[in-house]
């Protein structure tokens, strides 16, 4: 009887094994999951569209666990698209080195602006958090004006 039960327990418990292993591969898949509702919600439609010049729709983006960050996309499908990450201040860094890296005065304690991809990287730090964004494909006023309004709200 010994014999028959331990197979059943040693079976029992990787079948447990598995279906924890498979709840944790599900947490975080999908938009809903990846993107933050509280980073998303703090744009609102009508200013994507006068930054982007267009209508724009969630993207799907992973974070970093440390992060809430959402995504978003042109609604046609062209090109261009914001990304914006939350972090504690500890993950903050000035991408000192890279070419055109400006400081930025007025924007919490500390800001900055480089190029990026076609377009801009920015991030700010303020209290203990930091905003950093990355908007391929878009000028430097508006990626100044996306940090400012998410800096503004953290």
């Amino acid at each position: 009887m010994t014999q028959i039960r331990r197979p059943l327990r040693v079976a029992i418990l990787a079948g447990l094994c598995l279906s924890v292993l498979g709840s944790v591969a599900t947490i975080g898949s999908g938009p809903a999951a990846a993107n933050s509702p509280a980073v998303c919600a703090m744009l609102s439609p009508n200013q994507l569209h006068s930054w982007f010049g267009k209508a724009m729709k969630l993207g799907s983006m992973s974070d970093m666990p440390q992060a809430q960050g959402c995504q978003w996309l042109p609604a046609d499908g062209s090109t261009g698209s914001l990304t914006a990450q939350i972090v504690p201040a500890r993950y903050y860094t000035e991408p000192k080195l890279g070419d055109g890296f400006k400081t930025l005065a007025g924007i919490g304690e500390k800001a900055y602006i480089v190029p990026s991809l076609g377009g801009w990287e920015a991030g700010a730090l303020k209290g203990s958090k930091a905003v950093v964004i990355r908007t391929p494909k878009t000028s430097r006023a508006n990626a100044i004006g996306v940090l400012k309004t998410l800096a503004g709200k953290i």
